[in-house]
């Protein structure tokens, strides 16, 4: 049996870790350019408020104090826009961990985006959003970036079997869906099909994207240990 934590407390307390002034801890190899969005530089932080057991990163975000290097973020526009401009790409992301942990990291995240040329395609489970939505207002001036939130689960007690976190953290992330809409920031909402049924979201007002589950290392052991079923569902 996982033992279910609450993801405000552990935001603030990875923040404390990944965040060193204005400068985030980043894996080093991390920065590259991938494929994904058609074409997007990507960096690498470290971080992240849950422990989802299907996450790619699921290691190293266990341990986000691990090896790494903090990057302001003039350092870390720099380094993406040397990709970017490499690969013929206007698009970027901070990928690999949770951009909004806090107002440090989402302060980190806001300075990175209006110091560049290029358009941000920011990933998050919103958690922090639902729970202090104040800090969207950092980013109302802000036109190169779109949100796309990870719809984790369709119901709380499914939260916490997929997150380890609460089940408040399903209902901050609901607040914030809703808290992005009312600012008119543009949104995006991906679930995965094993485990979320569309039918049950409410998409008035953003689109939705289908991201289907990846048998990444470790992550069918996760899932079997915690007896959950995966279901590929059809529509």
């Amino acid at each position: 049996m996982r033992e279910i934590f609450d993801p405000i407390e552990r935001s603030m307390a990875v923040e404390a870790i990944v965040m060193e002034g204005n400068k985030r801890l980043y894996d080093s190899d991390k920065f590259r350019y991938q494929r994904f969005y058609g074409g997007i530089a990507t960096s690498g932080s470290r971080g992240c408020s849950l422990r989802c057991l299907f996450c790619w990163n699921f290691e190293r975000n266990d341990n986000p104090a691990g090896a790494g290097t903090f990057y302001s973020p003039e350092e870390v526009v720099s380094r993406l826009e040397r990709i970017a401009k490499r690969n013929g790409t206007d698009l970027a992301r901070i990928s690999g961990a949770e951009n909004f942990l806090g107002e440090r990291s989402a302060k980190h995240l806001r300075d990175v985006i209006s110091n560049s040329d290029l358009s941000y395609i920011v990933e998050t489970n919103a958690v922090i959003l639902g729970f202090q939505p104040d800090i969207l207002d950092m980013f109302e001036n802000l036109r190169n970036f779109r949100i796309r939130v990870s719809y984790k689960a369709s119901n709380g007690l499914q939260w916490e079997k997929l997150t380890g976190s609460n089940a408040y953290g399903f209902a901050y992330q609901q607040k914030a869906i809703r808290e992005i809409q009312a600012r008119h920031i543009p949104l995006k909402v991906a679930f995965m099909p094993q485990f979320v049924n569309p039918v049950e979201i409410d998409v008035s007002g953003y689109a939705l994207e289908e991201e289907n589950m990846k048998y990444y290392s470790g992550v069918k052991a996760r899932l079997d240990n915690a007896g959950i079923k995966v279901i590929r569902r059809g529509y």
